[in-house]
């Protein structure tokens, strides 16, 4: 996983544009105190750092998690039979 750029660097907000076997991903931290969200993602995105799917997030965690972190976890996944059946039209 290749670290590109940040997006955002807001106490409340981070996001990240990083690069995996030629597709991008998008590290996103939210904190909403008043709407009690709080929560880490990594999406599929665009080499402009644009997300792509909101509806399948690669990680998704309770809580503020380093995105050296979240990044390995979605590499992870990436690698795992389990990303391969649901990406095969066949599983």
């Amino acid at each position: 996983m290749k670290f590109i750029e940040v997006i955002i660097n807001e106490l409340d907000r981070k996001s990240a544009l990083f690069e995996y076997q030629d597709e991008y991903y998008v590290y996103s931290y939210s904190c909403m105190p008043d709407m009690c969200v709080k929560e880490t993602f990594v999406f599929r995105g665009d080499a402009d750092g644009t997300i792509t799917d909101y509806g399948n997030p690669i990680v998704e965690r309770h809580g503020f998690v380093p995105s050296d972190e979240a990044m390995q976890d979605a590499v992870n996944f990436l690698n795992s039979k389990d990303f391969f059946k649901e990406e095969s039209p066949h599983a």
